[in-house]
């Protein structure tokens, strides 16, 4: 009974001061979602399938029926890995003519294998221009990359874009997010301070 009481005291102690430093915390998370700028996300679906070969070395094995679309699957991985290189984004912005880096543009790339032949693609940027124009040039080079991969190795896969042209849609700050780390962030501190305060006065 002593030790429960022990935790009560404490706790009355510690929340005068947790309380409102995480009330701060929750204003400043809301404050920083109002103050950053609202962006755009450019979406496509890359399909990846197979086509008929041409001239195909008499020494390289053409998968038929099933087993073709197993080797369809596996070549959708390499793909989602091709989009994630560095070179890749670097011919993407010589595609797009955009002063962006390499660096800049995967920064703002998602890439998800949605289905054994279907890849998610994303591009987030500050304009829809800037959005559609990245994608656009991101889906151009890997198409690129996979058709050198074809007359290099006999493969006979292509990746298209499902729709002609992405979807844009404005992105805005997770507002949420950023108030529960400001809440919590300013709790934690509120609580940090009441323990040394607490042990000063002992």
């Amino acid at each position: 009974m002593s030790e429960l009481r022990e935790y009560t005291t404490a706790i009355k102690k510690i929340l005068p001061l947790a309380i409102p430093l995480a009330l701060v915390g929750l204003v400043a998370g809301i404050g920083y979602s109002m103050t950053q700028p609202r962006g755009w996300e450019a979406s496509t679906t890359l399909y990846i399938h197979r086509t008929n070969p041409v001239n195909l070395s008499s020494n390289v094995y053409d998968y038929d029926g099933y087993y073709a679309q197993q080797a369809a699957q596996q070549y959708t991985d390499t793909v989602v890995g091709l989009l994630k290189t560095h070179d890749l984004a670097s011919r993407a912005a010589q595609i797009a003519s955009d002063s962006a880096s390499p660096e800049s543009i995967l920064s703002g790339v998602k890439v998800k294998k949605t289905a054994p032949q279907l890849i998610a693609l994303d591009v987030d940027r500050a304009s829809p221009e800037e959005a559609r124009g990245e994608l656009i040039a991101l889906a151009q080079a890997v198409a690129e990359r996979s058709a050198a991969l074809n007359d290099q190795y006999g493969r006979t896969y292509k990746v298209e874009m499902v729709t002609g042209q992405p979807l844009l849609t404005p992105t805005a700050p997770n507002t949420t997010l950023n108030s529960l780390i400001g809440l919590a962030g300013g709790g934690l501190i509120g609580l940090f301070l009441a323990l040394i305060l607490e042990y000063l006065r002992r």
